[in-house]
């Protein structure tokens, strides 16, 4: 989450531009007001429209009184904006006296001093982190922290009770892994865990020499949630670990605010950005559709009464594209009226919240329906051993990533890696073995790649990456470091202890404008390393070894 007084003064200078607009629109509103007393039946919508802008805006920028007296307006005028007609004089006359209390209240409108941004440190929620304090003397475990720190958990060795108090105090770990028989002493580990545990929120995991089931009944209730009994593969504690700390900080949710209103999305999005998600905005129909291919949004948080293009119709567009069909679009309007509610949503929307809504509860709602559609979106789009994307889907993030490329002039790196004498392993160790490899390099490719890049599995043992805002050389020297880092694990199988190497092909965008040509000059790349003594990275247009 951003500095919270950074968005609290981000906030105040948006209210502020509230405040500096407001004769602006009260003026344009006065022009309709002269256009209905001179006869222009059109008037009426434009005039609704306007005053629907403000009872949602005034509200959200605190200011309820002058929103709820728009609203008051908006509510007057609306059966006549649907009909297209002038209101009857005694009709005009109401309205006339709405818009005039509006004036007088939008006048007496000033910038409060002071003021602090809502707090929505409950909605945003603290990201994990992967601080793992090691409490052994074993020898053993030296070597298990160099296996996690490769899947980048910073581990703290602490070889003490004391040094493991102090650490504890300096500054306290996201899990505690602890010997049971620390420093010799059967079940010390355990004592210690329940005393840093009932200190603290950090799970605790044990490891032991023994599979016995009173250690295992101490560690239980010391309040351990795990139990490793050595000699341990590494990758079953880095499993553990990441379903407790997350294996990769989650991309952020991608937010799509559709408005007219320019400070009202530019504020929903603010709030939204402030809790950790991408959020943009666009303020109409064609900005909003080139941003749905741009941004590939999570969620569109859209407003109901746009001209040109209502909220509605605009659903309509996108429920259009395949690729759209199971987007949530949650409709965020001023409009109260539960039957136009309902029918926005009968038009391809999801859900309706109606403005001013507080920002916690803004977030926690985007958030909510959000995290549901990124889930059915990762049983459909993901391999069920890795959790990479699937051979199709990465396919279709390279070519929306090539197109972005090509309108930006940013170069895009693409990638083929293979796990090298992958057949072997299987053949030696056996295909569950040879699982445990394959989702360790996937976990490493999470871990070590940035969050705007796409990971893939190809097929098999083989990996595809897309690296988005990356030349060749950036991407080598990245995948190389992978590729040491990879050839540094240490698995456990029925021969005994092995490594892995693998090898990996690279293309570049600046080579390659269409995804054909990009993925054949990749796996050409990718056989180059191969053919050349594995355990390397080729670049395509690299001089032949």
């Amino acid at each position: 989450m951003p500095d919270p007084s950074d968005f609290a003064r981000q906030l105040a200078l948006l209210r502020q531009s509230f405040v500096a607009e407001l004769p602006a629109r009260m003026a344009a509103m006065a022009a309709e007001v002269e256009a209905l007393r001179a006869g222009r039946a059109e008037a009426v919508a434009e005039l609704h429209h306007l005053a629907h802008n403000m009872a949602g805006t005034a509200g959200s920028f605190g200011y309820p009184e002058l929103g709820a007296q728009s609203r008051a307006l908006e509510t007057h005028l609306k059966p006549w904006a649907a009909a297209g007609r002038r209101p009857d004089p005694e009709r005009l006359d109401e309205a006339l006296w709405l818009f005039d209390l509006l004036r007088a209240m939008a006048a007496a409108v000033s910038v409060p001093d002071g003021g602090a941004a809502e707090d929505l440190a409950e909605a945003c929620g603290a990201t994990a982190g992967r601080r793992v304090h090691l409490v052994s003397q074993d020898d053993r475990d030296a070597a298990l922290a160099d296996q996690l720190r490769h899947f980048g958990f910073a581990v703290t060795c602490c070889p003490d009770e004391m040094t493991a108090r102090r650490e504890a105090h300096a500054q306290g770990p996201d899990a505690w892994l602890i010997d049971v028989d620390l420093a010799g002493s059967p079940g010390a580990g355990i004592a210690l865990g329940q005393s840093l545990g009932a200190a603290g929120t950090a799970p605790l995991l044990f490891l032991s020499s023994r599979d016995d089931l009173d250690d295992r009944l101490a560690a239980a209730r010391a309040g351990g949630v795990a139990y490793f009994v050595q000699p341990l593969d590494a990758m079953q504690l880095v499993d553990r670990l990441d379903g407790l700390l997350g294996c990769r900080a989650d991309e952020p949710y991608r937010i799509l605010v559709v408005d007219d209103d320019r400070l009202l999305a530019e504020r929903s999005a603010m709030v939204l950005g402030a809790a950790s998600m991408q959020a943009e905005w666009a303020q109409n129909a064609p900005a909003a559709l080139r941003k749905l291919e741009e941004l590939r949004p999570d969620l569109v948080l859209m407003d109901l009464h746009m001209p040109g293009c209502s909220g509605m119709e605009l659903a309509r567009v996108i429920r259009q594209y395949d690729a759209h069909v199971g987007l949530p679009i949650v409709y965020l309007s001023s409009e109260a009226d539960l039957d136009s509610q309902f029918a926005a949503m009968a038009a391809g929307g999801d859900d309706f919240l109606t403005k001013p809504i507080s920002d916690r509860h803004l977030v926690l709602a985007v958030r909510a329906r959000a995290a549901r559609a990124r889930q059915i979106r990762l049983l459909t789009d993901t391999d069920s051993l890795t959790g990479l994307l699937k051979h199709g889907r990465i396919k279709e993030r390279l070519s929306a990533e090539l197109a972005r490329s090509a309108r930006t002039g940013r170069p895009l790196a693409f990638a083929m890696l293979d796990i090298d004498h992958f057949k072997r392993i299987n053949d030696g160790h056996g295909h569950a073995i040879g699982d445990r490899v394959i989702k360790s390099l996937a976990m490493l490719l999470k871990q070590r790649l940035r969050q705007s890049d796409h990971i893939g599995r190809w097929g098999g043992e083989e990996f595809a990456v897309v690296l988005t805002e990356c030349d060749p050389e950036q991407a080598r020297d990245m995948l190389d470091g992978l590729r040491g880092r990879f050839a540094d694990l240490r698995f456990s199988g029925p021969g005994g202890e092995f490594s892995v190497t693998l090898s990996a092909g690279v293309a570049s965008s600046q080579g390659h404008g269409d995804p054909s040509g990009l993925v054949n000059a990749a796996d050409a790349a990718l056989y180059r390393a191969k053919t050349g003594g594995r355990d390397r990275v080729v670049v395509d247009g690299d001089a032949p070894a």
